[in-house]
This record gives structure tokens, sequence and C-alpha cells, in this order.
């Protein structure tokens, strides 16, 4: 394996850094594709040791892999873009295309691939045609980055553990030396916090649409492979590209979170690389095959127990169709009493349910995942429960709910839940959506409720797999709260809803077609030769407690790794506080502490310390963030960002 380091000239002069891994053996004369993936998350301290064992791999496979680092962030020159996926940042990834074609062993054609950041920047480079751009790999991405990312999850406001580390490892210096230069300070240190930029943007509008495939999809036009996961905020993109996408696609969607379907949890895993390599050489070499023989695989669910810590899915793998051909969708009518079946409640009855803002949080932080016992979320929440099933129900799909519903208040979030109760009374969620209800008819124009007025309100919940087993009960579960996923509507509030007709939820049910799919086992990840396991160890703690009629959730990890000459510690703190009595006065916390030593002499030259406070009251949010660096021990600089935004929609 030949692995070198060099720099990309942009057009503006700016150097980024590029690390080459190259295949040890090349035939003379031989000519081979390459694969890009670009990203801000530092290839040469925090992702050293990931890199190697993906890049690796497809080096070993008859590619040129490269990884390159944004500009402003990493090894790279220039500043920080001012925005995720900006034009800058899109750009650059054009001519580097161009520059890779051009190697001396490049046999001209390139394919670009990610996770999650380097899916999206794929996706939104194709759409602008680099002509050596062939194909692209893009695994949990956003085809609508305001309704399905991790700023506004279903156009409602959302703060987590991300908002707080992009913004603190972009104020870090520049590796491998961190050397604390003007440049720094001005590019990086000082650069203005993304957060704010994003509280900026709480409408949907072209800001965010312009860089969003699903309202211009005809501008990809070369071959995508997309994998998803069922426990994955973005799962529902891979099946709106089934819809819409003109152009040659492959669908995968496990079990996971967000993550590589080899490592992703829960299980069962499979080797990904092998079907990206079989992918991309069908596309960027005369080396046909039949990667695109089956366009959509799914992991079906059969149903697992209520598990925090779930390790293996029960389940299995199905090749389909989109629309899954044997998929019938059939309605089911909540009543008043409580049940849910297909007849229609009629009455003319209604009930109505308080707003109690600091319930939710068992459902986690995303529609993502694996969560534990759904009852004392459902005891805060409209439920409506069938009778025990004769038979069992196997849904792959995209659950829908209506429901007619008036508000005492003029902003309200509404939450639905697709749950399976079992026998013994436990209860597991399947899956769930929200609805910003000003955003009921476009999320473009959002518009205020006028109290005590019925609306029709209509909602997706996200792609699901699953299979409801006899004996046990199909719960839907509405409520006003979905914390801490979503922040807390303003005001106080009742819902009511109206039974009929028009309240209802969808289900797409399919017949049981087991079929027997074979995937690659996962192989054993490469670590560096260089690095001695372990290479860095990570944990997590998660709290919450009420106290006072305050839901607290808080969230502390730490993380410690090392490259040849670095020992890195990070460590943070998220707080999340909400106030059943008062839910405008709502709060986010998060501070982030990176300490970078040298191994040779055990000195600290970095320690750098980022805080963002996000509280709000009725109208406004009242942001902080600080940056704060230390030197060998001593204080250095400080900067400090307060602003007072006004809530809009939100």
């Amino acid at each position: 394996m030949n692995i070198h380091q060099t720099f990309l000239k942009m057009k503006d002069g700016v150097k980024l850094s590029a690390t080459i891994y190259e295949p040890k053996v090349v035939e003379k004369n031989a000519k081979l594709p390459v694969l890009l993936e670009l990203l801000p998350y530092r290839k040469d301290d925090s992702f050293y040791a990931r890199d190697y064992p993906l890049h690796t791999y497809f080096a070993k496979h008859g590619f040129i892999s490269v990884k390159v680092d944004i500009r402003g962030t990493g090894s790279s020159e220039g500043a920080l873009p001012d925005r995720e996926y900006s034009d800058a940042e899109i750009n650059d990834a054009i001519v580097i295309i161009d520059q890779l074609s051009k190697l001396p062993n490049s046999n001209k054609n390139v394919g670009m691939w990610g996770i999650s950041w380097g899916g999206f920047n794929s996706i939104m480079t194709g759409m602008r045609h680099p002509p050596a751009l062939k194909a692209v790999l893009a695994a949990h991405v956003s085809d609508d980055i305001y309704h399905d990312d991790v700023h506004y999850s279903d156009g409602c406001l959302h703060f987590d553990w991300y908002n707080l580390e992009i913004d603190h490892e972009n104020g870090l210096p520049k590796s491998p030396k961190y050397e604390l230069d003007k440049d720094y300070f001005k590019n990086r240190f000082e650069a203005y916090p993304w957060v704010l930029t994003y509280l900026k943007q709480q409408r949907d509008s072209d800001f965010w649409r312009k860089k969003s495939l699903r309202y211009q999809p005809e501008k990809l036009d070369i071959p995508c492979y997309v994998i998803g996961g069922l426990l994955d905020g973005y799962r529902d993109t891979p099946i709106r590209m089934l819809g819409y996408l003109k152009s040659p696609l492959k669908v995968e969607i496990g079990p996971w979170n967000h993550s590589w379907p080899d490592n992703g949890a829960p299980g069962p895993n499979y080797e990904w690389r092998a079907n990206a390599c079989k992918f991309f050489k069908h596309w960027l070499t005369d080396q046909k095959n039949d990667c695109m023989q089956n366009k959509f695989l799914v992991f079906v669910r059969t149903g697992n127990e209520p598990n925090a810590y779930l390790k293996q899915t029960p389940g299995y793998w199905r090749h389909c169709d989109w629309p899954v051909s044997d998929t019938k969708t059939k309605t089911y009518y909540p009543h008043k009493t409580g049940s849910l079946d297909q007849s229609i409640d009629d009455s003319g009855k209604s009930s109505a349910l308080d707003f109690n803002a600091s319930t939710g949080h068992h459902a986690g932080f995303w529609w993502g995942e694996p969560t534990d016992d759904m009852s004392e979320d459902d005891a805060f929440s409209f439920t409506f429960d069938t009778k025990p099933l004769q038979n069992k129900v196997e849904i792959i799909g995209i659950p829908k709910v209506s429901i007619d519903a008036s508000c005492t208040a003029p902003q309200a979030t509404f939450t639905a839940r697709l749950e399976d109760v079992f026998p013994d009374g436990r209860v597991s969620l399947v899956t769930g959506g929200l609805l910003n209800a000003s955003q009921r008819e476009s999320s473009l124009k959002p518009e205020y409720m006028e109290p005590g007025k019925k609306y029709k309100l209509e909602w997706p919940m996200h792609f699901t797999t699953w299979t409801f087993k006899p004996g046990h009960k199909i719960r839907l579960a509405i409520s006003n709260s979905q914390f801490p996923m979503a922040w807390p509507s303003p005001q106080n509030l009742s819902s009511t809803i109206y039974f009929g007709d028009s309240t209802s939820v969808t289900l797409p049910e399919t017949n049981t077609n087991r079929q027997l799919v074979r995937l690659p086992i996962p192989e054993t990840r490469a670590s560096r030769p260089a690095l001695k396991p372990p290479v860095e160890t990570d944990s997590v703690k998660i709290e919450e407690g009420l106290e006072n009629n305050d839901m607290t959730w808080r969230e502390t990890a730490c993380r410690e790794y090392h490259t040849q000459d670095w020992s890195y510690k990070t460590s943070r703190l998220l707080k999340h506080k909400v106030s059943a009595v008062h839910p405008a006065n709502s709060l986010f916390n998060g501070n982030m502490e990176t300490r970078i030593s040298s191994r040779k002499s055990g000195a600290c030259k970095i320690d750098l310390t980022t805080d963002i406070k996000v509280e709000s009251d009725k109208d406004y949010f009242n942001v902080t963030v600080s940056r704060n660096l230390k030197s060998l021990g001593k204080p250095l600089a400080k900067k400090t960002w307060t602003e007072k935004i006004k809530r809009d929609f939100q």
C-alpha cells in the first residue's frame, strides 16, 4: 500500500490537504479509477484511525482512494466556509475531481462517496455535473436539508451533540503542527459559529432548498448507490429517491443507526465495501457486473422487545421493487374509547389533552436509536390500540396520520408514534413523525393556528419495517411534546382531537415474502500499523430527571485517541431543560473541550473549550457562544458571540 500526502491547489490559490491511498503493485501502464471522500472531519487527527480501513480497502481492490479536508478545516488552508455544504465547498469538489481525473495512474473516471456529510456533498456535487464524476455512493443522507437534517427535525427546531461538536472542531488549529498564527485566529478561532447561522433560518426557504435534491431531482443524472438505516433520521431519502430519480439507482436499508453496514448497531451487518467496489468497478471501468440487478434491498424487522441496548435485530432481508408490489394500505380509525380499528367513530365526540412539555424523551434524540419501553411517554399522550391481533401484520413503507384537531394556542407541535404493545404491556417504538402545525399547509409559508378552530392535519411518519405478532396490539400515540427531540412550543395549550373519517392512521401492510438473501460477511477492519491498540476509547452516559416540574436531560461523553506524534482527549457535556409549567423558558447548554498533547514530552499544546447556550422565552432565542483557548497551560485567547434571535414559528 502506498500512502502519501499532497496538496491540491484551488482556483483562488488555497491548497487543500489530500491523503492518497494507492495499490502497492500496479500492472505496467494500468489506469485505475479514483474514489474521493471530502470532509471537514480532520483526516490527520479526529478521523486518523477511522480513515485507514476504509481507504486502504478500496486501494487493495484496485482504486486510487483519496481523502481531502475541506478548506478551512483539518490540515487544509483557507477560511472556514460560512455553512455546511457551502458553495465554496462544492466548487472546490469540482476542481478536485478534475485534478484527480488527471493523476498519472488515473483512468480519468472518478467516483465520490461518503456517509452523512460525505454523502450529502457527493449528491450535491453530482448535481453540478463535473465531467469526470461518473457515480456516487451516499450513506445516511438527506435530500431535504430543512425537513430532514439535524437543525430542524421534521421542520421542528432541534439541538444535539452535533451542533456543539461541529462548531467546536471548526475552532481547532490546522493539523499536524497546530500553529497558532494570525491565519488561525482569523480563519478558524474567530469564524462565525454555524449554530447562529442556522438559528436565523428557522423557515424553509431557498437557503435550504437550493442544496436539496428533493426539489430538483432532474439535476442528478449519474448512477447512485444509496444506503440507509431503519434507525437513522435520514431514512426517508432513499425511499423518495426510488420514487423520483431517473438515473440508475441502487438502495439498501438495514436495521442500523447512523453507521456503516459492516459495524452499525444494531445488527445484522454485512460488508458494504465489497458491494461498493463492485458498484464502482461497474460504472468507473469496463469491468461490467450484475451490481444493479436488485434495485432495492431492505431488512424487514419481525418485531423486537423494547431495549435501548439492542445488539441484533430479529428479521430477514428482502429484495423488493418500489413501491413494494404486494403492499396494500389499510386504514385504522381512532375511537373516543381509545380503540383503533377499521370502523369509523361517527359519534361526533372529541378528546382533549393538556400539553406537557417535559415528556417524550423515551423516543430518543431523533427518530433513530433503539428505545426502551414507551409506556411512560404514552401516559401523557392520546393512545389508541387495536384489539389483540389474530394474525401477524407486516408493514414496509411510510405510515401516515391524519387528524381533525384544534388547539388553544396559535403555535403547536404534534407528534405521532406507531408502537407495538406486547401482551405483558411493554411497548416498542416502531416509527414516528413530527408536525410543526404552522407548516400544515406549507413549510415555505407558515401560518399560526387560530385558537379553537378545527384543522385537518396530515403528516407522514418515517419509513419503517415491522411485524406485529399475533396477540400484540397496534398502538397510535399522539401528543404535543417530543422533548428533547423538538424544541418545545412557547405556550401552554390543550389539544382536542375530533373523531370521524378524517382522523386515521394508514399502514402499508405487506404479505410475507421471505427470501434467501446472501450478503458479504463483514471483514475485520484494518488498523494503522503504526498505532498499537487501543487506538481510541469512548464512553457516553445519559441521565434524565424530573424536579419541580422541570425535566433535565444530560449527556456526558469522553474520547481518547492518538496519532504518531499527538495524544487527544475530548469531553462534552450536553444539557436540555424544559419546564412543564413555563415551556417557553427552555434551555440547551453544551460544553466541549479538546486537549492536544505531545506524545513525546507530554506537554499540552492546545486546550480549546467551546460553550453554546441557547435559552428561549416566548419571543426570542438568547444565544451565547464562547471559544476559550489555552496553550501550554496559559490562557491565550477568548471569543464570545451574544445574540438575541426572534422566534419564527418555532
